[in-house]
């Protein structure tokens, strides 16, 4: 009787770990899609970069986050910093739309996906607790990975969530 229950808390366990193992290859093995490949114009800061476009100079919002703004914040300037180092040694940048998005946000700037050498940007920004989850208004292509990443950051006091 007392191996069978032995025997079942050990079943559980594997259970677990397996429906955890599943869980995180689900949400971190996101593909690169098909995009816009473009080129780096220049860093703006944690949120937002020029990018040519079709040998246009355009500026682009990325989708899902904001990071802390840029003059008198040191988080905002540690965020564009790691951005600005992501973009300029990237060997590949994508752009992606998403299908529920508005085209560009009120200030005109561009709403894409950034894709960095087959990661997603944003989940890489907010993981590393350099920016937080905003301005979801619909069912985006990649909600439920930036809120994954934004946990991990928060248990882990990363970045914006330190305090």
């Amino acid at each position: 009787m007392k191996l069978n229950k032995q025997i079942n808390t050990i079943l559980s366990i594997v259970v677990l770990l397996g429906m955890l193992v599943l869980y995180y290859l689900n949400t971190s093995n996101i593909k690169q899609p098909e995009g816009i490949k473009v080129t780096l114009a220049s860093c703006v800061d944690g949120d937002t970069g020029h990018f040519y476009i079709d040998n246009v100079d355009t500026k682009v919002r990325f989708i899902g986050i904001d990071t802390p703004e840029v003059e008198g914040n040191v988080q905002g300037e540690a965020a564009k910093e790691y951005v600005c180092k992501v973009l300029t040694e990237a060997k590949e940048i994508i752009l992606e739309k998403d299908p529920k998005s508005d085209a560009t946000d009120k200030f005109g700037r561009a709403l894409y996906w950034v894709w960095v050498d087959g990661v997603l940007l944003e989940k890489d920004i907010v993981e590393k607790g350099y920016g937080k989850v905003r301005y979801i208004y619909d069912d985006y292509l990649y909600v439920n990975v930036l809120y994954d990443a934004q946990e991990v950051a928060k248990n882990n006091k990363l970045g914006v969530w330190k305090d």
